[in-house]
């Protein structure tokens, strides 16, 4: 199955002050272009996915984030990779940590590129950091995910432990405001925003690598619910008009049953269809999910991949110059990957 969309931008219902005077057109029209040129709504394009592809690793072995220097922030591993992009520019939002000692910890740094292939981190990282001890991400804060512009204000979300014994930890899930992309992220005195349940199906909660939607004038977002941590899996929905308050439309069930165990879930927008690339450990069991309202899924083909390495979790899809990327965690680095033919 093939996905596109189509933006369009039309010219003939721009009034004019005086239709007798033709040149009067040419600098709204002008003034038009340049803003099309800056909006979202202004190219005729048509992007297929073509599922029948693969994703090659590109370049071929060679991470485009990599770990940082012993005893820094993110020395023992960079991974789960979330990519926003605005005005041309790339943000990918990830998880780093810093050492395998007991205690450990992660935190969500950001690297930023210009072209969609060459990645710097951030000299302010980690953006976000644990909480105080004791609190719901003094653990952890991890899994960023969900970026989204609203009212002048940038919302980021991510996942929190509060302990690292996994026979008593929570997961949970917070936000994280700030009026630029590069931070200060400062945290809702709300959080954690999305709590797990005991006794039902998303006892634990965790971000997934998918953008928030808007739709029925509500913003909805995906999340991976667990019975137990990393088993009985399987992905919820939540819907909220102000971001900040979240009600699940997933009460009883996942709207994909665990039965199917799809782990994490990288979600994409293409025209009024929903794409998602399912992530269970094992990379031939990954599968493309097709959805029209983020409630009801399809199980689709085979997600086609080639790397040097074992593929662990895959960033949503992205496009750079018209043609699909994913970056992904590898071997505890971050490899990109480009759509192409087989």
């Amino acid at each position: 199955m093939n996905f596109h969309f189509r933006l369009h931008c039309s010219f003939s219902t721009i009034p004019l002050a005086n239709h007798k005077q033709p040149m009067n057109r040419v600098p709204l029209i002008i003034a038009v272009l340049l803003l099309c040129a800056t909006t979202v709504c202004a190219q005729e394009v048509t992007v297929k996915l073509d599922v029948k592809k693969t994703w090659i690793e590109t370049p071929m072995g060679k991470p485009v984030i990599d770990r940082g220097s012993e005893g820094s922030w993110d020395f023992t591993a960079v991974d789960n990779p979330y990519v926003f992009v605005e005005n041309n520019r790339y943000y990918c939002f990830f998880e780093a940590q810093d050492t395998k000692e007991s205690n450990w910890h992660e935190r969500i740094g950001l690297a930023i590129s210009e072209d969609g292939v060459h990645w710097k981190k951030q000299a302010n990282n980690p953006i976000v950091d644990v909480g105080a001890s004791g609190s719901w991400d003094g653990a952890v804060a991890k899994l960023p995910a969900a970026v989204i512009k609203h009212d002048s204000r940038y919302y980021l979300f991510y996942s929190g432990r509060d302990v690292h014994d996994t026979k008593m930890t929570s997961k949970n899930i917070g936000v994280v405001i700030a009026t630029e992309l590069t931070g200060q992220w400062i945290k809702s005195a709300r959080n954690p925003l999305l709590q797990g349940r005991k006794d039902k199906w998303d006892t634990h909660v965790t971000t997934i690598p998918t953008n928030i939607f808007k739709r029925d004038n509500r913003f909805w977002l995906g999340y991976r619910g667990m019975k137990g941590l990393y088993f009985d899996q399987g992905l919820g929905v939540a819907s909220s008009d102000n971001l900040l308050e979240w009600q699940r439309a997933t009460d009883e069930s996942p709207v994909i049953s665990i039965a199917e165990e799809i782990a994490s879930m990288s979600i994409t927008k293409i025209g009024n269809a929903y794409i998602g690339i399912s992530q269970p450990m094992k990379i031939e069991n990954r599968r493309y999910w097709n959805s029209t309202d983020l409630l009801e899924w399809t199980k689709g083909s085979p997600v086609l991949f080639k790397s040097s390495g074992k593929v662990d979790t895959i960033s949503n899809p992205f496009l750079v110059r018209g043609q699909w990327n994913v970056l992904y965690e590898q071997d505890d680095r971050i490899y990109q990957a480009v759509l192409s033919n087989n």
